[in-house]
């Protein structure tokens, strides 16, 4: 089966050699050629690096498709693209590809009604990491993929590639993928920058923010599928004014912090009050 994937970034990078792990062939459609640097061999395209009305053009890529004669075909278009451009790069596939070839986008956060309606089969796999161009990924069977599709038949094809990538698959609808997306900031994203201000603070006072380093993985290594409000620990689960009176006075330098600090707070607390 031919596949077709348009980006080379981060998530491009690890999805294009599992493509290939799973038994399709697959072609990379991009304008940088120079960050065509993938993990295997496989065709590319340079496709001018000048202009975008530069990048779609049928020459470069009759020979790959299924069918040349006539609108390109292929068994999956992957756009592995930003979010704000799948509805431009979909416009301008409208204009060389058929509407028939299933567009499988790569976010969480959009639906697939962002594809240009031209299209009949419209598609997501999510792949649930932070994901960089590099980064060894050694076992994409514990990574989460999350794959819906409005085509029943190409949603079980779609299921099945999920499956040979990765043993944890997850069929969502746009709205279930969105508030996962929205859960994934909170849990992956917000954390992350609570680490850096924590890094701060250290920095600030010269103390070692490695000695942290083990409470944080911790923390996370005892998280699982339970109720994450079940391990929770500190002043604020506790009630314990005295401690974060203290803290706050510590912060009274950096409002922008004290007040972040106040309002989890204020959230641990009355959570823990209301599962009394």
């Amino acid at each position: 089966m031919r596949v077709l994937v348009i980006g080379t970034g981060n998530l491009a990078w690890h999805l294009v050699p599992n493509l290939e792990r799973i038994g399709l062939k697959v072609a990379v459609w991009t304008r940088d050629i120079d960050r065509f640097d993938y993990q295997s061999s496989k065709v590319g395209f340079r496709t001018g690096q000048d202009s975008d009305e530069a990048v779609f053009t049928r020459e470069n890529l009759s020979g790959f498709a299924k069918t040349a004669d006539g609108p390109l075909s292929f068994d999956a278009v992957f756009l592995a693209v930003p979010d704000d451009h799948i509805g431009s790069v979909s416009d301008r596939l409208s204009q060389l590809i058929a509407a028939d070839t299933p567009i499988v986008h790569t976010s969480g956060a959009t639906a697939t009604t962002k594809i240009n309606d031209y299209f009949t089969i419209r598609a997501a796999l999510w792949p649930i990491r932070s994901l960089r161009r590099g980064e060894v990924v050694a076992e994409w069977k514990d990574l989460p993929l999350v794959y819906f599709c409005d085509n029943a038949n190409f949603e079980d094809q779609l299921a099945v590639w999920a499956g040979k990538m990765s043993e944890l698959t997850y069929r969502l609808d746009n709205e279930q993928r969105a508030q996962l997306h929205l859960a994934a900031v909170f849990s992956n994203n917000f954390t992350t920058w609570l680490c850096q201000i924590a890094y701060e603070l250290c920095a600030e006072k010269n103390v070692p923010f490695e000695a942290l380093v083990p409470i944080i993985k911790n923390t996370f290594s005892r998280i699982d599928a339970t109720e994450p409000a079940l391990r929770q620990t500190g002043a604020a689960q506790r009630g314990d004014e005295a401690t974060m009176k203290r803290h706050l006075d510590l912060l009274d330098q950096q409002p922008a912090y004290a007040d972040l600090y106040r309002r989890l707070s204020e959230m641990i607390m009355e959570g823990m009050n209301n599962r009394k």
